[in-house]
């Protein structure tokens, strides 16, 4: 979400999913990002993180990680448990209850609401492209591969690669964001 610049009380207040980036463009004005980082799926609190980041911030836009198309599903799901159940009590508590809420916060604080993600219908036939056309340079990328290796043992917190790149950029920590929301793991027990 974009937003204008922070105060040291609104980073200190936000979830510890989520990252704070600041970037300055060409010319020299100061545009604050914030990541939040959420599981999708129903018992965590993802949803109310969410809703509470944009309250909290207030942003001008806020960026979907969805296609219309999923959206649309989501939406239509929410719709169906809440007229199945007649209780407001259940809205919310399906898959995706994260992007609802992301939405709907967006909607009450006038943001912009931007639909960020390929459609997915599209991506097997890019990922096929990208593994089966691309050359070996494309593949053996050094750097990439390097930034991709270190990432994972910061994120865990062990610190053993360099930080973001970039400068200014907040790191969202695994063990924090676990111990804050045990729900976030979930998705890892696998079916139920």
């Amino acid at each position: 979400a974009a937003a204008p610049a922070p105060t040291a009380t609104t980073t200190s207040t936000l979830p510890a999913c989520v990252a704070a980036l600041t970037r300055v463009d060409a010319r020299g004005r100061r545009h604050e990002f914030y990541v939040v980082g959420t599981v999708h799926t129903p018992g965590s609190a993802s949803a109310a993180e969410v809703r509470a980041v944009v309250e909290t911030v207030r942003p001008d836009a806020v960026v979907l990680e969805l296609d219309q198309e999923r959206l649309d599903a989501i939406v239509a799901t929410d719709l169906a448990l809440a007229l199945a159940t007649s209780t407001s009590s259940t809205r919310g508590a399906s898959y995706g209850a994260d992007f609802l809420a992301g939405a709907s916060a967006a909607e009450s604080a006038r943001a912009l609401v931007v639909l960020g993600d390929a459609k997915a219908r599209s991506l097997p036939d890019e990922l096929r492209r990208r593994v089966f056309d691309a050359s070996a340079r494309e593949l053996l990328d050094a750097p990439r591969l390097l930034r991709s290796l270190t990432h994972i043992p910061n994120a865990l917190g062990l610190g053993l690669g360099p930080g973001p790149r970039g400068g200014g950029a907040g790191a969202v920590r695994f063990p924090d964001v676990v111990r804050e929301d045990p729900g976030k793991l979930a998705p890892l027990r696998g079916p139920s």
